[in-house]
């Protein structure tokens, strides 16, 4: 993520999600695109909990402050236009920075730090297929494909070589 220019990438998603919004004959509210723009900020995923906070410690302009219903809505909403992923085995959500118009539908391989907890995305294409063909073959209709990789991102591995530690990818721990 050295060459990232998050600017570029922030941009591009929000006019990904007006475009799909758009074209789902969905509305892309003040609160749904604020729960979007939160994740959008950093490539990590976030609780719901935590967002809200955010939402509270920053209410839209005439808005009264956020309930709890209010992001699990948005969330859903941004879920349901493949605006957004959940990371399943901790219960939070990272915006999705794959190219929307060319991967609409795709299975997401998140690849996420032990240590700094940052959040890579990639598209699964053609193991995705395979699984897709395979539930067609039994009759299954696969709602969402969940993929989980946890390790030791680029940037961490590099201060754990200049500093001569290890972490523990368990734990996150420096031993």
């Amino acid at each position: 993520m050295d060459s990232h220019n998050h600017n570029q990438c922030i941009t591009k998603c929000l006019q990904d999600a007006h475009h799909i919004a758009v074209q789902a004959g969905k509305k892309l509210t003040p609160q749904r695109l604020q729960v979007l723009q939160i994740l959008l900020n950093d490539h990590r995923a976030v609780g719901a909990y935590d967002i809200l906070a955010i939402m509270q410690r920053k209410p839209l302009e005439d808005r009264t402050k956020p309930q709890p219903p209010t992001v699990y809505r948005a969330l859903e909403f941004l879920l349901e236009l493949g605006l957004i992923h959940k990371v399943e085995s901790q219960n939070s959500y990272y915006a999705c920075t794959i190219d929307k118009p060319e991967n609409r539908q795709h299975v997401a391989q998140a690849f996420i730090c032990n240590l700094c907890g940052i959040v890579e995305e990639k598209a699964a294409l053609a193991g995705a297929q395979g699984l897709y063909k395979k539930a067609d073959g039994f009759g299954f209709k696969i709602d969402r494909v969940i993929m989980e990789c946890r390790g030791t991102c680029a940037v961490c591995q590099t201060e754990q070589r200049q500093t001569g530690q290890r972490a523990n990818t368990a734990t996150g721990v420096n031993i």
